[in-house]
């Protein structure tokens, strides 16, 4: 999965867990590069201390490889 979020671009391995509409859906991050966990935190808790909507922050582009 590749995450470009709040002008941070991160690559992961995850596994979707559920769909919840066309447009949403739950994962499981299974693996990350070491050097990328400090800028996920970072994203995460700049979304997680946000007053805005997540949605205005996060769009995902679903590619299969």
């Amino acid at each position: 999965m590749l995450l470009s979020v709040l002008d941070v671009n991160l690559a992961v391995k995850a596994q979707v867990k559920y769909m919840a509409g066309p447009d949403s859906m739950g994962v499981a991050f299974q693996e990350i590069r070491r050097g990328d966990r400090p800028l996920l935190s970072y994203v995460l808790n700049k979304l997680r201390n946000s007053k805005r909507a997540i949605q205005e922050f996060v769009e995902v582009e679903v590619v299969h490889a």
